[in-house]
């Protein structure tokens, strides 16, 4: 985060942090998803497929490069796995990333006392991201669970329809901090809008149906957020975007929003569904 950025005249080096545009082609055939207009990343840092950042290495601004990378076995996108991509590059910029120096100051800068401060901080995130996922996996092994055992009436169209807007929307938000744009991804995916949409029904319902079942058990065992609980994690909130520097111009007017009735009800039904997941939760493990 607070790493200096200095624009270099010169031939990428590892380390180096590179903005560039790239798209990967199947026998000539462009291929969905891998396709940015600008994409930032640090040489070395591993968040490509293995060798592609290796190919960077010695590109320099406006300089075009073209290679074939084989994707892993094991690549999250079965389509992709173990296939042969032609990927086409242009470097747009070039930057030399100076770390400052890790100490006090440092630390001072994020809030805390002293290094030893910021470093138990990083440790106990780390810890407690780690548990989340662990915690995440298995209320969705419950929640599925519970899906297959409950009865529902019809779906009104309209919450479906809602839903699918709405699962748009994050896809489209999804692929602009990928450097990527919506109507891009339909052209690769040979779809239109309404197609997507189409596609995204299953999931929908099942999102829906997620949130009324919470919703009844929350209801049924009188699950509420106290006043102390939503002050808390306002709080809490607030303290996040405060600690990254590219959030924390923006506390000034995250801290009015959260005086909003809006923003109060939002953290009502967050805290009351984390309570009624870990009800569920419980009660599973228990029986």
């Amino acid at each position: 985060m607070r790493a200096k950025e200095t624009l270099q005249d010169k031939a990428a080096e590892k380390e180096d942090k590179i903005d560039l545009s790239f798209e990967g082609f199947m026998d000539n055939v462009p291929v969905e998803g891998a396709k940015a207009e600008k994409h930032s990343l640090i040489i070395g840092k591993g968040q490509m497929i293995p060798g592609f950042e290796d190919n960077l290495i010695g590109l320099k601004k406006d300089e075009d490069k073209e290679f074939e990378l084989t994707f892993p076995k094991d690549y999250h996108d079965k389509k992709l796995q173990d296939k042969k991509i032609t990927f086409k590059v242009k470097v747009l910029a070039v930057y030399k990333m100076e770390l400052p120096e890790l100490n006090d100051e440092l630390a001072k800068g994020f809030g805390f006392k002293d290094l030893a401060g910021l470093k138990g901080n990083i440790t106990n995130n780390i810890k407690t991201e780690k548990e989340n996922k662990a915690k995440q996996k298995k209320e969705l092994e419950i929640i599925e669970l519970i899906l297959e055992k409950s009865k529902f009436e019809d779906i009104p169209e309209v919450m479906i329809t809602n839903e699918t807007h709405k699962m748009v929307h994050e896809m489209e938000d999804n692929l602009t901090k990928q450097g990527m744009n919506m109507k891009d991804y339909l052209t690769h995916l040979k779809k239109t809008e309404a197609e997507l949409r189409l596609d995204f029904v299953p999931d929908a319902l099942k999102r829906i149906k997620t949130g009324l079942v919470i919703r009844q058990i929350a209801i049924d065992k009188k699950m509420e957020a106290t006043e102390e609980e939503i002050k808390a994690e306002k709080e809490k909130t607030i303290a996040q975007y405060k600690l990254n520097p590219q959030t924390a111009e923006q506390v000034p007017e995250l801290e009015k929003q959260m005086e909003t009735e809006n923003a109060t009800r939002y953290f009502e039904n967050l805290i009351a569904n984390r309570k009624t997941i870990e009800y569920i939760k419980n009660e599973v493990i228990a029986k």
